[in-house]
């Protein structure tokens, strides 16, 4: 997560973290939203590593930005008829 391969690769890494992370601060508070980041990190590197049969490379943190991604959709899932107005 914290390996890169440029400056552009690590400024759209953080301009992506900057936005999900901060509108999933907003709606879960700051230590679940570290919780979600490092173990969606730390777990799919982990995965990435064992399914990597081709030997690439892989650098960056997309698997910690697809994380907080997946915990806004939860928290979208979770709270469905406050965000259509239904009771």
């Amino acid at each position: 997560m914290v390996l890169h391969v440029g400056f552009d690769h690590y400024a759209m890494n953080m301009i992506s973290q900057i936005i999900f992370g901060g509108m999933l601060e907003g709606m879960v508070g700051f230590v679940p939203t570290c919780l979600v980041y490092i173990m969606s990190g730390i777990g799919g590197n982990l995965f990435s590593s064992a399914c990597n049969f081709s030997n690439n490379d892989s650098v960056g943190a997309s698997t910690a930005i697809n994380g907080l991604l997946t915990g806004m959709l939860a928290v979208v899932v979770v709270n469905w008829s406050a965000f259509t107005g239904n009771p």
